[in-house]
């Protein structure tokens, strides 16, 4: 039973580097999830030990919290020699543990999302106005230059007739507009 239970010690062992590796190293959008390690904020069970740790029960007892990181070799709480029913009780306040952090990371997902999502939206509204304006101004300023056109066309017309109807004025206007200008 010894060597199945050491055995069993390096694949906890091994286990729990797994989770501290995972839980340092996860990211969402390149931002760290947590902060820490996993098996020391998770899995937290209260304990009696010895308070002189000869195992005699001369020194009276201390109340310790122990996290999953004291399943690993040496710990309290380790699968050789350490308190299997802590142990046990351990690992399920760590599955707890995790189903909090996952709903709190849904919603910060979620959340953050959805704020983004806003942000986004509103930015294409204004984007969406500032082209109409733009467009608004072009239209405003070709709607310009085509009544100037007309404008000057209907001036080149009236002048025109004017020329036809009345030669001898057109020649005087003229000849009176470079009277002005010699001076």
């Amino acid at each position: 039973a010894e060597p199945d239970r050491e055995a069993l010690q390096v694949q906890a062992d091994s286990i729990l580097e797994a989770l501290d590796y995972v839980y340092t190293n996860a990211k969402f959008r390149g931002e760290r999830l947590f902060s820490g390690l996993f098996t020391t904020s998770a899995g937290g069970v209260k304990i009696e030990t010895e308070a002189d740790g000869l195992g005699d029960g001369s020194g009276g007892t201390n109340i310790v919290t122990a996290y999953l990181a004291s399943m690993g070799n040496g710990g309290l709480l380790n699968l050789i020699y350490g308190d299997m029913e802590a142990a046990q009780k351990s690992v399920k306040a760590a599955l707890g543990f995790v189903t909090g952090q996952r709903g709190a990371i849904g919603n910060r997902i979620a959340n953050g999302i959805k704020s983004e999502r806003n942000m986004l939206m509103s930015e294409l509204e204004n984007i969406t106005q500032a082209k109409s304006n733009i467009e608004d101004a072009d239209i405003a300023a070709e709607m310009s230059n085509m009544i100037r056109g007309q404008f000057l066309q209907q001036a080149s017309i009236f002048t025109m007739l004017v020329a036809q109807q009345s030669p001898n004025a057109a020649l005087q206007l003229l000849s009176s507009n470079v009277a002005i200008a010699g001076g």
